[in-house]
């Protein structure tokens, strides 16, 4: 991920009223007839339809029965909804984990079975990844809260990932602003001056899990020089200043749903 330069949005006027909770009305899955594609070269378009003042908090490469668990702490403390991108084979093991988020009123996502890079892979396993990873989480949980968004690993995608994501129901979305708090270079603070740059009309990158691929990780791991990180602590330390100055500015948190609800 650090091959992916993080852009910063234009700021835009903040409202200061806070929205009142709304549930989120996801579809079970199928092909939608519009579906909203956001990559690298088109997201300042779709994001420029999202709320003046909305930032879609989001978390990557979970569901982790440590740090999941205390990110969940810490939005509930500040009545905060984000969406989770999860990992089939985690929401597997998980699955406890995976009702709490539900149960707590965020939003689930399809972040692939085994976090591949999907360009290296054929089409029926793009296929498979993202298929049994609806499959998994509608093992937990059920077809109310399958997932309407899907967010490829790495940001590693093709027009043929974006086509079988569709098919299925699934929007597709990378994002606007990320904290690399996956780098072990990251802090704390590093962490939390990235999300304090944030305006409106964006979608932020967090990540709450750290074993998303082993086998990605083994090969960091024996590499002269490892950058992944083996904690998400300083996630979860950031989130409390980071939310209560946001939300002081007028920041509304949303869903993926939440902020693109026309569709």
């Amino acid at each position: 991920k650090d091959r992916v330069q993080e852009e910063k949005a234009q700021p835009e006027p903040l409202k200061q009223q806070q929205p009142k909770p709304q549930k989120i009305s996801i579809p079970s899955s199928g092909y939608i007839r519009n579906p909203i594609n956001i990559f690298w070269s088109n997201k300042n378009d779709w994001t420029s339809q999202m709320p003046k003042n909305a930032l879609a908090l989001t978390f990557d490469d979970g569901p982790d029965p440590k740090y999941t668990e205390l990110i969940l702490r810490e939005l509930k403390k500040h009545n905060v909804k984000d969406t989770f991108f999860v990992v089939g084979y985690r929401v597997k093991k998980y699955c406890n984990t995976v009702k709490r988020i539900v149960n707590e009123g965020h939003e689930i996502g399809n972040h692939t079975y085994n976090h591949p890079f999907l360009t290296k892979e054929t089409d029926q396993t793009q296929k498979e990844e993202i298929k049994k990873t609806q499959q998994a989480i509608e093992n937990c949980v059920d077809k109310e809260h399958l997932p309407r968004w899907f967010r490829a690993p790495y940001g590693d995608q093709n027009q043929i990932t974006l086509k079988i994501a569709n098919d299925m129901g699934l929007n597709t979305a990378l994002w606007t602003i990320q904290a690399n708090d996956w780098h072990k270079e990251s802090t704390k603070k590093s962490i939390e001056d990235d999300l304090l740059e944030s305006q409106g009309q964006n979608i932020a990158l967090l990540h709450d899990g750290t074993e998303a691929n082993p086998l990605q990780r083994q090969k960091d791991e024996k590499s002269k020089s490892p950058i992944i990180a083996k904690s998400r602590q300083n996630t979860v330390d950031a989130l409390d200043k980071s939310i209560r100055v946001l939300k002081q500015r007028g920041i509304q948190f949303v869903t993926m749903s939440q902020a693109f609800r026309r569709q």
